[in-house]
């Protein structure tokens, strides 16, 4: 709880590369929680890294599925959030590769 609870108030604080650096490190000691790949991901969207955002966001669905959490749904939107913002820039493209390589199936209308 406490790694969780440093990059949180990093983020709070609007001190976004110090919050990164604490998921990264709250990673490392849980690589099986979600919440870190979570919290990773919606920084990068924050900053439009939208490629890792994705990657880190799918990731914390596949854990919140295997954990029956209810927070999958979270992971969903933001995944749809960056589908969203992807699709507007024209990089549909890495998306699907992105989705692909993740082992993630999703319906995309092109």
């Amino acid at each position: 709880m406490p790694l969780m609870n440093i990059a949180v108030a990093y983020q709070l604080d609007n001190n976004l590369d110090s919050a990164i650096e604490a998921y990264e490190n709250y990673k490392a000691f849980y690589p099986k929680a979600p919440e870190g790949f979570d919290g990773l991901g919606r920084i990068q969207y924050f900053q439009k890294s939208f490629e890792p955002a994705l990657e880190n966001m799918i990731k914390a669905y596949f854990l919140y599925v295997e954990m029956d959490s209810p927070y999958n749904i979270d992971a969903q939107k933001h995944i749809g959030f960056i589908y969203q913002e992807m699709r507007s820039l024209g990089q549909l493209e890495a998306f699907k590769r992105i989705t692909k390589e993740n082992n993630l199936e999703v319906n995309i209308e092109d």
